[in-house]
């Protein structure tokens, strides 16, 4: 298990290969910024805003992602999954809250190990213990957390 994955399209072709989460990255062949790699999972187009997942959640992950180390930013693995479906389930507002609070704190990146746990923290109360999957991206998801373990 690598820190590569195949992203193939609907019609089964290989798509393009990504490394794991890189800083702002947005370039297929060199990795995939956290929020891209969701957008993957779910089958979207390469875009740092998948549709499926909570405004405030993206813009939080999009900053935490590109301030913070490339061991650290390895560490969202375990929490991406869990973002899927989280747009429209009525928890923005405490979501905003909290995660704000956690910006304000932590704010400008070069995170100490404990501050990013607590972040890391902060985020996973956040998100659903559990969510609703398509059977197809059941499938990616599993492959992506079997290829990419936390």
């Amino acid at each position: 298990m690598g820190n590569n994955w195949d992203v193939y399209r609907a019609d089964g072709k290989r798509w393009f290969t990504r490394k794991f989460i890189d800083i702002d990255s947005h370039n297929y062949g060199t990795g995939a910024c956290a929020m891209e790699w969701v957008a993957a999972i779910v089958g979207e187009c390469h875009d740092d805003h998948p549709s499926c997942v909570c405004p405030v959640l993206t813009e939080y992950v999009i900053v935490l992602n590109d301030s913070c180390s490339s061991r650290q930013r390895q560490e969202l693995r375990p929490l991406l999954v869990r973002m899927i479906n989280t747009r429209g389930d009525g928890k923005a507002g405490e979501r905003k809250t909290a995660l704000s609070q956690d910006h304000m704190r932590y704010r400008g990146g070069g995170y100490t190990a404990a501050e990013f746990k607590a972040i890391l923290k902060t985020l996973d109360e956040m998100l659903p213990e559990t969510v609703e999957l398509s059977p197809e991206i059941a499938e990616r998801a599993l492959d992506f957390c079997q290829r990419n373990p936390g």
